[in-house]
């Protein structure tokens, strides 16, 4: 889903509150820009930051859930889940509708939510 925001919204209280997962187990994202830059938010339950690898262009960037080879390194993360490992494997494109600056990406992941910020040309 794609949502963009006026500026006023984005001054607002409600834009500076901490991002937090919705109450789902299933993954979400949204997509949005600001005058500066374009901003991706992913929420990855069941998901450790390890397991996610990003691959950009200055026209896309993709979120791949890659997860670790054998069962033991589950055990040792303390995810031995056939839940989990269900989502090994995919994957998410977003195209961007205004030039980026790929090479300044900064991905923050805290609390299953993955914040993805790619400044504008």
């Amino acid at each position: 889903m794609t949502e963009f925001k006026t500026q006023n919204q984005l001054n607002s209280r409600e834009s500076k509150k901490e991002i937090s997962a919705p109450n789902s187990n299933d993954l979400s994202f949204e997509q949005f820009q600001t005058p500066t830059e374009v901003i991706i938010i992913a929420y990855l339950p069941s998901i450790v930051k390890e397991e996610v690898k990003l691959e950009g262009n200055s026209e896309s960037i993709t979120l791949k859930i890659v997860g670790p080879s054998d069962s033991r390194q589950l055990a040792r993360m303390g995810y031995y889940s056939h839940e989990v490992t269900r989502l090994y494997g995919f994957s998410k494109t977003f195209h961007f509708t205004t030039p980026v600056d790929q090479t300044r990406t900064k991905a923050t992941f805290k609390h299953n939510v993955m914040e993805i910020r790619i400044p504008k040309k």
